[in-house]
């Protein structure tokens, strides 16, 4: 809920407003009746970002996780994931995925990770929600170590083996991966590790959830924060073009001379 520089006399209604990922404005209730010290003196919330400056969130990146709740993740099996000091972290239980409740397609993907000597885990990437072949219905771009897998870290299980990426089990290592049509580039500690392209007749893979995975050992993760690519701007003109505005109910929506989005009465999307 953003409630920044709002002007309104006594008889204003003022909506509370979620942004879905979806792209849907919803207009979910109403404070009436506010006078403009009330209204001049609200806060808008915000959400922790772990790993983003002002400077990252004002260039479109997104926090996956906030450090402090699942919130935005499903575990897709029995497994101990938990929080603790910003990191989620897991170390027995069922095999299976902690993945993203959205789908993304084209990206730049930042994380850090710690894995224990004798993990064996990864990230998923453009993943179904329960992946039962890594060369058939996600990209799993590896964490271990070369003894312990013929992918070692940075690798795409199954199709491409990275180069030299062994890790100090002990501290806390970087991954970025940055995922562009066919075309899946990994690195390891700031070094380029992996640079893969799915040729496959059938093409790469469409858009898909975030997986963490547990297979084998302690693994931890924090600071997960992503790019999008693919997104386009959606124009803001006044008569609301690019806007589908047939379950409007009881929202007025307009756009105002200096460009910014007015919604009047009650519930209501856009």
């Amino acid at each position: 809920m953003m409630m920044n520089n709002m002007k309104a006399n006594s008889k204003t209604k003022i909506a509370y407003l979620i942004l879905l990922s979806t792209g849907c404005l919803v207009c979910i209730g109403r404070l009436d009746a506010l006078t403009p010290q009330e209204i001049s003196g609200m806060q808008p919330h915000r959400a922790p970002t772990p790993g983003l400056t002002a400077e990252d969130i004002e260039s479109g990146w997104l926090s996956l996780f906030d450090g402090e709740s699942l919130f935005g993740w499903r575990a897709e099996s029995e497994a101990n994931w938990e929080i603790d000091q910003g990191a989620v972290r897991v170390s027995s239980g069922e095999p299976g995925l902690l993945r993203t409740t959205t789908q993304f397609d084209h990206f730049d993907l930042r994380l850090e990770f710690r894995a224990a000597a004798n993990t064996n885990s990864g990230v998923f990437i453009h993943s179904s929600p329960n992946p039962t072949d890594p060369t058939v219905d996600c990209y799993e771009v590896n964490i271990a170590r070369a003894d312990i897998s013929p992918f070692p870290t940075g690798s795409i299980v199954g199709r491409h083996r990275a180069s030299n990426s062994d890790l100090n089990t002990e501290q806390w290592s970087s991954m970025r991966i940055v995922t562009e049509d066919a075309r899946i580039r990994c690195w390891v500690n700031g070094e380029l590790v992996t640079d893969y392209r799915d040729e496959r007749p059938q093409g790469p893979l469409g858009k898909g959830y975030i997986g963490l995975q547990f297979n084998s050992g302690k693994v931890e993760f924090r600071n997960l924060r992503l790019l999008p690519l693919s997104l386009q701007p959606i124009p803001l003109t006044k008569d609301l073009a690019a806007w589908n505005t047939d379950l409007a109910m009881e929202s007025e929506f307009s756009v105002t001379d200096q460009g910014e989005l007015q919604i009047r009465g009650g519930r209501g999307q856009l």
